[in-house]
């Protein structure tokens, strides 16, 4: 994952922001990297554009050689479904569906046959330490639990990058450090991991951490 001299922004005249001026990053397979800065720093967005899920306006992204401005709209959801899985903050499951069914969810979009999905998603769910709770509607569920879901959901087309938006931020420490320790294994099976975080104890569990600040990296460790 190479990015040269990216650039994004969002509204035009008076009302312009610059979220991303000029970022060049390389990402090598199996890399753990945090990505830490204050608000309006541009992390998100740099996490947006990492997924596909936001398109550079200026500057080039290339995904193992490919150039990802190269793609439609189809392709570019077919290459996320199949590389990425996303893990949020707000954790973002529907609230009236159990574990089990929001771990389901995006296996539709992924290289699985429907006759593996149940099967795939009860041992995803049981890696996240959620096995007596798979029928359990998301509502029901503790804040830490819902981000093993969250976890379990990411995993479901087992991407080769998981990015994460503040995964811990709503968590109290000890859930927090369950949290990081499943980032770990992850990061032990040789998948790439990109966390966005506040916490500086979150950011030295990785072993690349990149400094942001007004839409540019202003370091790195």
């Amino acid at each position: 994952m190479q990015l040269k001299n990216v650039l994004k922004y969002y509204g035009s005249g008076t009302t312009k922001v610059e979220a991303l001026r000029g970022v060049s990053l390389r990402l090598e397979p199996g890399e753990y990297l945090a990505v830490v800065g204050p608000s309006g720093s541009g992390k998100s967005t740099l996490l947006a554009v990492l997924g596909t899920l936001e398109q550079p306006d200026g500057g080039e992204y290339r995904i193992n050689g490919q150039n990802i401005a190269s793609l439609n709209d189809l392709q570019r959801a077919r290459l996320r479904a199949h590389t990425f899985g996303f893990v949020f903050q707000a954790f973002h499951l529907l609230p009236e569906r159990t574990a089990l069914q929001n771990t389901l969810l995006p296996m539709r979009y992924g290289p699985f046959p429907k006759s593996n999905w149940r099967r795939r998603a009860h041992k995803l769910l049981e890696s996240v330490g959620l096995e007596g709770k798979l029928d359990r509607p998301a509502h029901q569920l503790s804040g830490g639990e819902r981000q093993r879901v969250a976890l379990a959901r990411a995993l479901a087309n087992d991407p080769k990058v998981i990015l994460a938006d503040e995964p811990t931020g709503n968590l109290d420490s000890v859930t927090r450090d369950e949290i990081l320790e499943l980032f770990d294994r992850l990061h032990q099976q040789g998948r790439t991991l990109v966390v966005v975080t506040h916490d500086p104890e979150v950011a030295a569990r990785a072993g690349h951490i990149l400094y942001m600040r007004d839409g540019r990296i202003a370091g790195e460790a």
